[in-house]
C-alpha cells in the first residue's frame, strides 16, 4: 500500500473510488430488489382476490344488477334500473351466510320481475 507524508504525518492511500463504487451498486441492487418484491406481492395480493371473487347476474326486461362477492360477504354490485341497499344488503349477507342470502335474493328477483333470470359465475 502506498503511503503518504504529509504535514509529519503518514496517511495511507485507501481505493476509496471502487469501494464508493461498490456500495452503491449494492445499494441500487438492494433498492431493484425490494422494487420488485413489492410489486410481486402486489400482483399476488390482486390475482389472490380475482380468484376468490364470484359473481351472481340478474337480468330481465325491467333491470340488471350483478352482486359481487367472496366466500363470506358481499364486496360489490353493479345495476341497472334496479335498486339495491348496498350497505343494509351486505350486513343481511353477513348476518345469515352468502349462500343463503343469494338463494334468497334469486328468488326475490324472480318473483319480483316478469322474466328474471339469476346466473352465478
Amino acid at each position: 500500500m502506498a503511503t503518504e507524508k504529509k504535514s509529519g504525518k503518514t496517511l495511507a492511500k485507501m481505493p476509496k473510488a471502487k469501494s464508493q463504487k461498490r456500495s452503491a451498486e449494492r445499494s441500487l441492487a438492494a433498492t431493484i430488489g425490494a422494487i420488485v418484491a413489492l410489486v410481486l406481492f402486489i400482483v399476488t395480493l390482486i390475482v389472490i382476490s380475482i380468484m376468490n371473487r364470484h359473481e351472481m347476474a340478474c337480468t330481465s326486461s325491467r333491470g340488471n344488477i350483478t352482486i359481487s362477492y367472496d366466500q363470506k360477504k358481499v364486496i360489490g354490485y353493479v345495476s341497472t334500473n334496479v335498486e339495491y341497499d348496498y350497505d343494509k344488503q351486505r350486513e343481511y349477507a353477513e348476518r345469515i351466510g352468502i349462500d343463503q342470502y343469494l338463494d334468497e335474493y334469486e328468488d326475490w328477483f324472480k318473483s319480483n320481475t316478469d322474466d328474471g333470470v339469476c346466473v352465478r359465475k
